[in-house]
């Protein structure tokens, strides 16, 4: 075990050690932000400052994408991106939970810059609309997460297993609902390897997240987006594929008590029916 640790916290070739790769997820805000771009609130736990990752060293937004009541549009920017004026700008639709960022196409970001996140959506008293964001880290300091590519997986899947969850939906802003990933259905096998392959939900929320000691704690998400399963089901296989980075999370069965499974939300609570998609490794 100490011989594969000590590999991979070396593996960057330079001489340096290298901690390993960190996917996040960063989560904000608006509640009736009305139709003109404004600032989104930052979710709790969460920062629009980028984490303090070595500057030789790759941090990059994949992805976003927004939960939005009503047809607007958002920005992301900085004065390191592009320029500080539009930089990262799309149009959003409604309820529409899709990717925003040509895929394969990350934008680099720096340890501690600032993003401004700002939406333009619903003027509608009480509508919450969300942006969420998925970031990587090509070395995080103080990060254990296990993450690999889909090469190094694929000859190892022995079994395919669809883990079912219901979260309850919260009516406020940000995470809610966390339960473990057995809370319902204990079937994970002892002490047993499992490729996060994606999530699927029947019912729309901004994100599903998953998060535990094999991701450093942090949240790995996916789109809670009914209408992209065939997307969403693996999801981080689909990553890994575009953008050619090990962003496929392992999990082992022995932290499933502290692996947790929560959603980002509006304000219309519920239930949805997660399946957290997993393939077995051997």
């Amino acid at each position: 075990m100490l011989p594969r640790f000590l590999a991979s916290i070396l593996s960057g070739g330079d001489g340096c050690f290298h901690m390993p790769p960190a996917l996040d997820t960063v989560t904000s805000t608006g509640t009736a932000i009305n139709t003109t771009l404004a600032a989104t609130t930052i979710a709790s736990g969460d920062s629009f400052t980028i984490k303090n990752a070595p500057l030789t060293s790759k941090a990059l937004l994949l992805n976003f994408w927004t939960d939005n009541q009503v047809a607007g549009s958002v920005r992301i920017r900085s004065p390191k991106f592009h320029d500080n004026v539009d930089a990262i700008r799309a149009r959003t639709q409604i309820g529409v939970l899709k990717p925003l960022l040509p895929m394969g196409a990350p934008q680099r970001l720096y340890p501690q810059d600032t993003e401004i996140v700002e939406l333009a959506g619903s003027a509608v008293a009480g509508d919450i609309e969300s942006v969420v964001q998925l970031i990587y880290y090509e070395d995080l300091p103080g990060q254990a997460g296990r993450f690999q590519t889909w090469d190094q997986i694929a000859g190892k899947l022995k079994h395919i297993v669809g883990c079912r969850l219901a979260i309850t939906l919260g009516s406020t802003a940000g995470y809610n609902g966390a339960r473990a990933i057995n809370a319902d259905v204990d079937l994970l096998q002892a002490n047993q390897d499992y490729a996060v392959l994606g999530m699927t939900t029947e019912t729309e929320t901004a994100a599903i997240c998953l998060r535990g000691p094999d991701t450093g704690n942090l949240r790995v998400s996916v789109p809670g987006e009914p209408d992209l399963t065939e997307d969403t089901m693996w999801w981080f296989r689909l990553l890994s594929w575009h953008y050619g980075l090990p962003l496929i999370p392992v999990i082992n069965s022995a932290n499933k008590g502290a692996t947790l499974i929560d959603c980002v939300n509006d304000e219309n609570a519920g239930t949805a029916n997660i399946v957290v998609w997993l393939g077995m490794l051997g």
